[in-house]
């Protein structure tokens, strides 16, 4: 008897985290950044090139996103991203300096979801919740290094998401052996496995947001003919 309780206590949790511990990245405010359309003039074409600065690695996916869409635009001519100290740029050119930072928050709701939300697997069909919060800022200079503009764009994004090496064990600690301590640090510290997934679910909507944002800073700059 006392074998099949101590067995039936090592697969419950197993068999939680099977059921209900799954739930797939869902970004809850990706129409805040959604790709406008914006008509702008067809026979404007800048020349850009990129200044490499000091980059927090874990921005590094940011910078390098935003670098794709704007080689990608129809309203950028030359793209240069292989800038050097001593580089030459034509008069027409502008040189940027891209820096974005971002950090990962939890809520305080995700106690809640973890007890008395683990009964009801509310992991699985609820997730848990965190914010990832995004500030760029763009430096825009004239071919000879005159500083000319400098924007900042926030785009905090709110997502939900858990998996199963995430919510088994809080699930077991608080329905089992009540450990809240175990349990209160989990349900309210950053999970780092959610952000691969993240990073996939917002890496276009972004740079798409925050090169549109650049170009309406371009064109405000652009001399009126």
């Amino acid at each position: 008897m006392r074998a099949s309780a101590v067995l039936a206590l090592v697969i419950l949790p197993v068999a939680l985290g099977a059921l209900g511990c799954a739930h797939d990245m869902e970004v809850l405010n990706l129409q805040d950044y959604a790709h406008p359309a914006v008509f702008r003039d067809n026979d404007t074409k800048f020349d850009l090139a990129v200044a490499k600065s000091s980059i927090d690695p874990a921005a590094m996916w940011l910078s390098n996103a935003v670098e794709r869409e704007l080689s990608s635009r129809r309203e950028v001519g030359h793209f240069n991203t292989e800038v050097k100290p001593g580089t030459k740029f034509s008069p027409t050119s502008y040189v940027l300096s891209i820096d974005p930072t971002i950090s990962f928050d939890t809520s305080g709701w995700n106690f809640i979801v973890n007890w008395p939300g683990g009964f009801i697997f509310a992991p699985a069909w609820h997730g848990y919740n965190y914010v990832a919060n995004i500030s760029t800022i763009v430096a825009i200079h004239d071919a000879n290094g005159q500083s000319l503009r400098e924007i900042k764009v926030d785009t905090p994004y709110y997502f939900r998401h858990a998996d199963f090496g995430r919510c088994w064990w809080p699930i077991f600690q608080f329905n089992l052996f009540g450990n809240l301590i175990g349990g209160v640090y989990t349900s309210l510290s950053y999970d780092d496995d959610a952000t691969t997934p993240f990073q996939r679910a917002v890496e276009q909507n972004y740079a798409s947001f925050v090169a549109d944002r650049l170009l309406d800073a371009l064109y405000d700059l652009k001399p009126s003919t």
